[in-house]
């Protein structure tokens, strides 16, 4: 009997595979897919999953292993991965081993075990070579780098070398070395992925489904699950998130060398639609601080994201909607309180900050919302690999050409966006339309003509003021010669009224990792230096248009006044500090899980070092950045003005900016003598100010040119309580 029974399994096989073959034209979704019995997402016992299908003659078959279906008997198929890369010439070499992908014809209920820690299978597959040092290149010959990109390395190490405490482990120098992967032990979900196969081969579309199980509360994190065939993730020939075969062919072409994030050629360093995989994504969000027990799901292509921290283990991914996955929007993670959906998003390791605070940028992008200025919003989360734990991630807008047209609310063909000012490895000089620009402002200068009208005519000049004051504030060390960007409506482009105004340039903030480093970081002199960043002639490209603005005196004066207004407000260290507590109080139950996946940092300890290292730069950058102020352009000590303290429920505004201190305390402001000062006081809920006392103004608003040193006390009018009103005696 049970012999008959595989015989006809056998026959019901080739049955199949004769029907797919003969039906080759057959589209998928030509079917309805299979209904499961359960939802995904989190579930507290074990259950048995059954798959329906309302057609009689339709067979079913699922996977459990994260792979695409395959229904051709005997249904399984293995894909080819490496055991380890060498890194050196004197590394160990590893194998190449056989995955299996098992494909199952649905017989009945499918009990699903509960899994939620364990031996991860595809963690155990190495996504990197060896103890790779990611932030580290080879000195380059002279000549040989007209990019510039050694210099983001050189000044990262040099930092690095001074004792930096940023980085993971009491010894900097560790937090250089790329850090061994988890020993294969995971939190783990179930992920079940069926189709439905008519009788002549016809089928649907795949469905996907995570599960999870246990108490929802061990994740205090959004969650994000991704499932994709795993010979496109993992697979020596076209696994994205490997070295792979490139890499190998790399090591024979380059015997003796040793490979680094910057020279080594691999799998993950594939660019544009040849590098996009298919994934399923589910989203589980928070709602009153609970985790969502139903995910919202949607199809997209993955690509691995980053320059040279795709060489790390835990890459950056970038998720793309497109219509081909079924929808043009990435709906599953809602707007992000924008009007607009995205259409990609960036799943972000923390860049270069991925051994340390790991959370730099996503903060620095939260300090600067409100400005002038286009900025990422951002969430953490936790993610999923295939039923499997890959860390903490940081779920990010993609500022690219589509994010800019749903600003500008036109078509992502209108867009103009230009990088680095159109310099790249392969051209390494500037684009025409820069340098037309940057001639004209330098012939005004020449000739004593006003720079602000010229440069006004095509380029927001707010928004290039306030980014070149937020990265110079940050120290950030990748930037200008990297990480700029620029976009506007295209000339030529015709676009309703609402869009003429972004026609002209506007910058984003782009990529800030690599900052927050040392307080005293001379940026602003950098940026302002003949001979280029650094000392770096083949750099001085990238701050040319800078000290062309910079040489006219009205531009140099906003730009200060901006400059010292932005200290004494949004960069208060105050401020930046609840930024970073808030951060921090959002991850700081994921670390540790983080942590024993990737031994990034080195542990918790060395985490909180690393967030104690940002607040202590925002405690002192303001003083350094007065201090360079005083020494860059012969200023005189900067005057301070005291205020308050005010009411409860008043808010401070100083030159149009709300400061975000408590207002039952002092306010001490630090301005320049000449610096325009403009101090508001928005009403509170009951008592008002009515004046100040030592400037004689009776109103809450007060205008004055800075020249000495101020104590400002509010003059406060009657209380808004009823009069005659007592308190009531006690025990009453």
């Amino acid at each position: 009997m049970r012999l008959l029974t595989g015989l006809g399994q056998a026959l019901r096989g080739l049955v199949l595979l004769l029907a797919c073959a003969c039906w080759p034209a057959q589209a998928a979704d030509i079917i309805s897919p299979p209904q499961f019995s359960h939802e995904a997402g989190f579930h507290p016992y074990t259950f048995k999953l059954k798959l329906y299908h309302p057609d009689a003659g339709v067979s079913i078959f699922y996977t459990l292993d994260g792979s695409t279906p395959y229904v051709q008997f005997p249904y399984e198929r293995s894909f080819q991965y490496k055991t380890a890369y060498r890194r050196s010439p004197r590394s160990k070499d590893g194998v190449l081993e056989k995955g299996r992908l098992v494909t199952l014809p649905y017989r009945g209920p499918i009990k699903l075990s509960r899994v939620m820690s364990g031996a991860g299978r595809y963690a155990r597959i190495p996504t990197s070579y060896g103890d790779q040092p990611v932030a580290h290149l080879p000195p380059a010959p002279p000549g040989a780098d007209p990019y510039g990109l050694q210099r983001v390395w050189d000044e990262f190490l040099e930092y690095s070398r001074n004792g930096i405490d940023a980085w993971a482990g009491a010894d900097p120098a560790q937090a250089l070395v790329h850090p061994r992967a988890s020993d294969g032990q995971v939190d783990r979900a179930v992920v079940v992925r069926a189709v439905a196969v008519g009788p002549r081969g016809e089928r649907s579309h795949v469905v996907t489904r995570s599960f999870f199980f246990g108490n929802p509360a061990r994740f205090g994190l959004p969650v994000v699950a991704l499932t994709a065939d795993p010979e496109d993730l993992f697979g020596y020939e076209q696994g994205v998130l490997v070295a792979g075969r490139r890499f190998d062919a790399w090591r024979e072409r380059h015997p003796h060398h040793t490979a680094t994030a910057g020279t080594a050629d691999a799998n993950w360093r594939d660019e544009g639609d040849s590098s996009e995989r298919a994934v399923h994504v589910e989203y589980l969000g928070m709602e009153n601080g609970r985790l969502q027990s139903q995910p919202a799901a949607q199809s997209a292509g993955l690509r691995v994201h980053g320059a040279f921290s795709r060489a790390a283990t835990n890459k950056s991914m970038r998720l793309h909607a497109r219509k081909r996955y079924g929808q043009d929007d990435m709906d599953a993670f809602g707007t992000m309180d924008r009007p607009f959906p995205a259409k990609q998003v960036i799943l972000r390791n923390a860049g270069n900050d991925r051994t340390g605070a790991l959370f730099r940028d996503a903060v620095l992008h939260r300090v600067l919302d409100g400005l002038h200025l286009e900025v990422s919003r951002s969430r953490p989360v936790s993610v999923f690999v295939n039923g499997e734990y890959w860390g903490l991630f940081n779920l990010r807008e993609r500022l690219g050409d589509d994010h800019f047209a749903g600003l500008a609310g036109v078509k992502d063909s209108d867009i103009e966006l230009s990088r680095n000012y159109g310099v790249t490895e392969e051209q390494p000089g500037m684009a025409p339309e820069w340098l037309d620009l940057i001639g004209r402002i330098e012939a005004a200068t020449a000739a004593g003509r006003p720079v602000g009208p010229v440069a006004e005519a095509e380029m927001d000049l707010a928004s290039y003021i306030d980014l070149h004051i937020a990265q110079i504030y940050v120290g950030n060390i990748d930037w200008p010669f990297n990480n700029m960007q620029a976009w506007r409506v295209r000339p030529s482009a015709s676009v309703p009224p609402r869009a003429q105004a972004h026609r002209k340039w506007h910058w984003p903030a782009n990529d800030m990792d690599a900052s927050f480093h040392v307080p005293g970081t001379p940026k602003l002199t950098d940026m302002l230096s003949e001979q280029g960043p650094r000392g770096r002639p083949d750099l001085a490209w990238s701050t040319r248009l800078f000290r062309a603005l910079m040489k006219d005196p009205a531009v140099r004066a906003r730009f200060l006044q901006r400059y010292v207004d932005l200290l004494n407000t949004r960069f208060a260290p105050e401020r930046v500090h609840r930024f970073v507590d808030q951060y921090r109080g959002e991850i700081a139950t994921e670390v540790p899980h983080h942590i024993n996946r990737w031994r990034v940092p080195a542990d918790v300890a060395a985490w909180e070092r690393s967030v104690r290292h940002v607040k202590g730069f925002a405690s002192q950058r303001v003083g350094a950045q007065l201090a360079e102020f005083q020494s860059l352009f012969g200023l005189e000590a900067p005057v301070a003005i005291q205020l308050g303290p005010l009411v409860p429920g008043a808010v401070l505004q100083v030159n149009g900016m709300r400061h975000e201190g408590d207002p039952s305390q002092p306010v001490t402001l630090r301005y320049f003598k000449g610096m325009a000062l403009k101090i508001e006081v928005l009403e509170g809920p009951c008592r008002r100010v009515q004046g100040w006392q030592g400037q004689g103004v009776r109103a809450a608003s007060l205008d004055l040119v800075v020249d000495q040193p101020l104590v400002l006390r509010p003059v406060l009018g009657p209380s808004c309580e009823p009069a005659g009103t007592a308190a009531r005696p006690q025990g009453s």
